[in-house]
């Protein structure tokens, strides 16, 4: 294995036991505040204090990104530079089922961010009032 597979391993498993240990504390902390309401005030006073709060709260998910990124780049390098054939084409085959999600992905949420960015942003969800199934199969109008 390449020296740069192991280096990600070792990058993997700390961001991996960081988001652990953060997400441990943020239970541990965050689970009082919500029985003192002068805490939770406290954080309407001051953005930077709402704002690190939230970084804080979000870091363990965060870091598992990381984590599992370093890990998958740690494998798809460890397989490129292997020396059997068919670790090769299982690496390439991951490689491309991969490509072929984010395409896929950038094709299924293509227009609801441009509808976003164009600010059309009308709730799908409701439907046209139309006939009504309500208890025992009885319509309504």
């Amino acid at each position: 294995m390449c020296p740069a597979s192991y280096i990600l391993e070792v990058i993997s498993f700390v961001t991996a036991l960081i988001s652990l240990m953060t997400g441990t504390s943020v239970l541990i902390i965050y689970d009082p505040c919500y029985a003192h309401k002068d805490l939770l005030e406290s954080f309407k006073k001051s953005r930077l204090r709402l704002v690190l709060c939230l970084l804080l709260m979000a870091f363990p998910s965060l870091a598992l990104v990381v984590s599992t990124s370093a890990l998958m780049l740690a494998m798809f390098i460890a397989g490129v530079t292997s020396d059997k054939l068919l670790v090769k084409i299982l690496t390439g085959a991951t490689c491309a089922i991969f490509i072929v999600l984010a395409i896929a992905a950038i094709y299924v949420f293509n227009t609801p961010l441009q509808k976003a960015v164009r600010g059309d942003n009308k709730d799908t969800t409701d439907v046209e009032k139309g006939p009504s199934v309500i208890a025992h199969g009885s319509v309504s109008r």
